[in-house]
């Protein structure tokens, strides 16, 4: 009977760590000039519906005043890069809080899939807060509206008319 166990222990650990291994991505760093000739992106935010449809419509808005235009596709695989914006939540210790402060820091990638297991990274967005507060205003101080503006510039010097 304890023999069982053991094995059956030692099947789920390996089928757990086989699992974690086909999860790891080669990750290959590129720059914001890859983003020249991108007509199709794909905006992942995980379940959070309100930031995919806040960093689409600031991204439409600016390129719109700059005369431009992006499609937005529903599907990863039809598109030429992947904006991925989420929230990276830690434990902060110490303070007025003896057990402690949830930080989340707003973190946004572009990234071009190369394969099923590679991608570059074409630039990065990390928003450090002071104090733990998320400014609420017209858009200022808004992580995903402030990563869909740096995607815009960068997307805009990238496909400068020269």
């Amino acid at each position: 009977m304890c023999l069982k166990k053991i094995a059956f222990s030692v099947f789920l650990l390996c089928s757990f760590g086989a699992t974690a291994m086909a999860q790891n991505q080669t990750v290959e760093y590129g720059s914001a000039d890859e983003l020249k000739d991108v007509t199709k992106v794909f905006v992942d935010t995980g379940t959070g519906m309100e930031a995919r449809e806040n960093i689409t419509l600031e991204i439409r808005k600016k390129l719109r005043e700059a005369k431009r235009e992006l499609k937005f596709v529903s599907k990863p695989e039809d598109s030429d890069i992947h904006l991925r914006f989420a929230y990276e939540t830690q434990t902060a210790h110490g303070g007025a809080n003896p057990g402690g402060v949830i930080v989340k820091t707003p973190v946004g990638t572009v990234v071009k899939i190369l394969g099923k297991d590679r991608v570059r990274v074409l630039m990065s967005y990390r928003k450090e807060r002071r104090g733990g507060r998320i400014g609420i205003g017209l858009g200022k101080g808004k992580p995903d509206i402030e990563f869909a503006r740096e995607f815009v510039k960068a997307y805009l010097a990238a496909n400068s008319i020269s």
